[in-house]
């Protein structure tokens, strides 16, 4: 009876639910939050070795990057933050589903760096993990403007691509926000310049027709030059990272009673279960 129970505890593993939550499903146990917790703490998770998706010379491949930060509690309540480097893959987008999809993270504690070239290098090391002719596929990489985004892009000789969400955003606070009624015409026109990613026309018509607008942050715009530009490329598919900070990284975060080694494991299974679908 205790295997059969256990098994069922496992099936809420990494699914979002507290202690309390998972306790509350079986009640006619004799089970606590604290033998739960040593349940998972048990609970032994690796990382797949799963089959290798071939590419095509010069095949695009997509890689969203991103970070997701917390703090967790140690013992005697000291509290440890720690980063989460969020690298997704994928070789198209068709109908709002991502395919190829596969994903690993970086866990570290927030004060230890880690750096573009280390970034890179894990790249590196996943591509050739998961696809085959990895070396061969022309990179794209996508995600906010976050200097070292942009850098780790440089440094593999990639394309970037900027986050259409953040970038529109960015434009709709600065040229909407607060102007009820007004400016629509101005903020359609560069949304369509930056759509068909045109970089020179938007920066010009924001610095002669918007130059009034202060909320505006043309600088943002100037220094994604790349990122806009390849807004209109017949090859950019979007970028991923948000939805899957939140599925693999976020969505066990809401129960403090997780401690890193136990977080860390939830984290592999959810890769786990991205990555074994073809």
């Amino acid at each position: 009876m205790y295997h059969y129970f256990s098994t069922k505890l496992k099936e809420h593993f990494a699914d979002g639910k507290r202690y309390i939550d998972i306790l509350h499903t079986m009640k006619q146990t004799k089970f606590s939050t604290t033998s739960i917790s040593r349940l998972f703490q048990e609970y032994q998770v690796s990382k797949l070795d799963v089959p290798k998706i071939k590419l095509e010379p010069n095949q695009f491949i997509y890689i969203s990057i991103d970070d997701g930060h917390r703090k967790f509690w140690k013992f005697k309540r000291n509290s440890g933050k720690y980063s989460m480097r969020l690298v997704l893959f994928c070789t198209d987008n068709v109908n709002h589903k991502l395919v190829n999809k596969r994903v690993d993270v970086i866990i570290r504690p927030t004060k230890t760096k880690i750096g573009v070239q280390k970034t890179a290098e894990f790249i590196l090391e996943q591509g050739n993990r998961f696809f085959e002719n990895f070396d061969q596929a022309k990179i794209i990489i996508c995600g906010n403007s976050a200097e070292w985004i942009k850098d780790v892009a440089n440094y593999l000789d990639a394309q970037f691509v900027l986050d259409k969400f953040h970038l529109v955003k960015k434009l709709y606070v600065g040229i909407i926000a607060g102007n009820k009624g007004k400016y629509f015409e101005e903020y359609n026109t560069c949304r369509n310049f930056i759509e068909n990613g045109q970089y020179d026309e938007l920066i010009k018509y924001m610095n002669e027709i918007l130059k009034n607008h202060k909320k505006l942050k043309k600088q943002y715009f100037k220094n994604n030059k790349q990122g806009i530009e390849n807004q209109g490329a017949k090859w950019n598919i979007g970028t991923f990272a948000e939805s899957n900070i939140w599925y693999i990284l976020k969505e066990m975060l809401g129960n403090r009673t997780y401690s890193i080694d136990i977080y860390i494991k939830m984290v592999i299974f959810k890769c786990n279960l991205v990555n074994s679908k073809t």
